[in-house]
């Protein structure tokens, strides 16, 4: 994905806020200036904070998706100064999970999932391989039910998935010993019909957490906010409007 990814969210949300969605490093419409090599979570963390600390804003109310929620958590973990609130909408971060038994095999499954996405990208696979991905993360269906704009999107930024997958356990995951106790109010928004690996996920992230609120949207998948904008932005003006009291 990239800045498009949020398009039905920043009109709503720009009616209360300044709202800013930008796209990581490879992803449209930004060049590739290297070998990839330097796509991880931390690297990714890393350049967040510098557009925050670039913009010289006063601190903001965070969102990320997936694993752009996993580069959110990661950056407010190193500079919580310049979060005011985050949410997290079903963030990867399957590192979480490594503590107990049920944990460890969802995640190997998904991980061995990825070693056979990153072959198909290796023998040139495209539409194939990127629907069956779609297919893992948000459910079965997920990417034939996905609009034309969708598709479009998701092939534009389809060489940022290997690199993606083959950084996903580079650099300092967060785990629930070493994730700090954030003192920022924090919202997570599930999905009815997501994967178990992101439903884990939250529970660990919320049991680590001293100020949380959670919401599952219904009959939607892993692209809530694309899949349903109205209930999504409901959900995330109403903990925004809270957290300015």
């Amino acid at each position: 994905g990239d800045y498009r990814d949020w398009t039905a969210q920043i009109a709503p949300l720009a009616a209360h806020f300044r709202v800013i969605a930008y796209s990581r490093r490879y992803h449209y419409p930004n060049p590739w200036t290297g070998d990839s090599s330097d796509y991880t979570l931390e690297r990714n963390a890393a350049d967040l904070v510098a557009i925050l600390q670039a913009l010289h804003l006063p601190p903001v109310h965070l969102v990320g998706h997936s694993y752009g929620g996993s580069v959110a958590a990661i950056a407010v973990a190193a500079h919580p100064e310049l979060v005011r609130t985050l949410t997290l909408v079903e963030p990867s971060l399957f590192s979480l999970l490594t503590d107990d038994a049920e944990g460890r095999a969802v995640v190997a499954r998904q991980n061995a999932a990825y070693v056979q996405v990153i072959a198909r990208l290796d023998r040139g696979e495209r539409e194939g391989v990127l629907r069956d991905f779609i297919d893992l993360v948000a459910g079965p269906g997920a990417f034939d039910h996905a609009p034309p704009e969708a598709h479009t999107e998701m092939m534009d930024n389809l060489p940022t998935l290997k690199p993606l997958l083959a950084g996903k356990n580079r650099g300092a995951p967060l785990t629930r010993h070493n994730l700090p106790a954030l003192q920022i109010p924090v919202l997570f928004t599930g999905s009815e019909r997501s994967a178990q690996i992101f439903h884990l996920t939250e529970d660990n992230l919320e049991a680590a957490l001293p100020d949380v609120r959670r919401i599952t949207l219904k009959g939607v998948s892993h692209f809530s906010a694309r899949e349903d904008p109205a209930a999504f932005n409901a959900g995330l003006l109403g903990f925004l409007g809270g957290a300015n009291r």
